[in-house]
């Protein structure tokens, strides 16, 4: 939960067609990671060796689809390298 303290949250998107302009995105060559939500000390990372508008491939030749191009969060596109349940790590650009 977000709480705005002393201001109030603007409802309406002042963005470009889509969102787009501040969007944070996978690039190749740069590594990601994320720790886990059950387990502090465990941290998932990846490297990206390629990518295409919907899909990134790790170094480790795993191709991973991009989960959210206008992610709420941060306003960065999301992979999900273990499916989407309850408690997936979820890795941000």
């Amino acid at each position: 939960m977000v709480y705005y303290i002393g201001m109030q949250r603007n409802a309406t998107k002042q963005n470009a067609p889509n969102g787009t302009e501040n969007m944070k995105t996978f690039k190749v060559g740069q590594a990601y990671s994320t720790r886990s939500t059950c387990d502090h000390e465990c941290i998932f990372a990846i490297t990206v060796s390629k990518r295409t508008a919907k899909t990134i491939t790790t170094a480790a030749g795993k191709t991973l689809r991009i989960a959210k191009k206008d992610s709420d969060y941060n306003k960065a596109e999301t992979v999900l390298p273990f499916g989407r349940y309850s408690m997936c790590a979820s890795i941000h650009a």
